[in-house]
């Protein structure tokens, strides 16, 4: 569903860019971040079913070294594929260089959260990536480790009003 939502916005692109063809071959700065927007929005989805799936399966999140996986193998691989497609988006005329320089940023972030997933460490550089990210226009990307970090405490919170017994952290983004 998520390729097929990408794929989507992408013909959309395309079928717009043959339309202006004679004027312009480069996505604007707004198409570019609506299509971004598209990308993380359907990334943010399949975070948020990642999440519930794991949660299910670990209600009341107490093996810190399967939080670490998940938070490594799941969540960090999905963020890094995000970055892998908006990267694929051809960019506006002039703006190639910096938003390359913003995905190597966040991809730096993603780093570092590799790390130290059950920590905070990665929460000043992902922050940094973001504001960058929200400057430019791409107001879905800019808030999808912020969203997903939201629904992993939610389902914390959830846990610990419904079960007893011991409890750690649900993995932070």
């Amino acid at each position: 569903m998520r390729k097929a939502a990408v794929a989507l916005a992408l013909l959309t692109f395309a079928v717009a860019s043959g339309a202006c063809a004679a004027t312009a071959t480069a996505p604007t700065r707004a198409q570019y971040a609506a299509i971004a927007d598209q990308v993380c929005a359907s990334s943010a989805e399949g975070l948020a079913t990642e999440l519930q799936t794991y949660d299910a399966k670990n209600p009341l999140h107490t093996d810190a070294d399967e939080q670490e996986r998940f938070v490594r193998f799941v969540l960090i691989k999905q963020l890094r594929a995000t970055m892998a497609q908006l990267r694929s988006i051809a960019p506006p005329d002039g703006d190639g260089a910096y938003l390359g320089s913003m995905y190597t940023d966040y991809e730096h972030a993603l780093g570092v959260y590799y790390q130290d997933p059950l920590g905070d460490s990665a929460v000043p550089a992902t922050d940094a990536a973001d504001g960058r990210l929200k400057h430019y226009g791409m107001k879905k990307c800019a808030t999808i480790v912020a969203d997903a970090r939201k629904k992993a405490d939610a389902l914390e919170a959830a846990a610990k009003k419904s079960k007893s017994g011991p409890t750690t952290t649900t993995p932070s983004l």
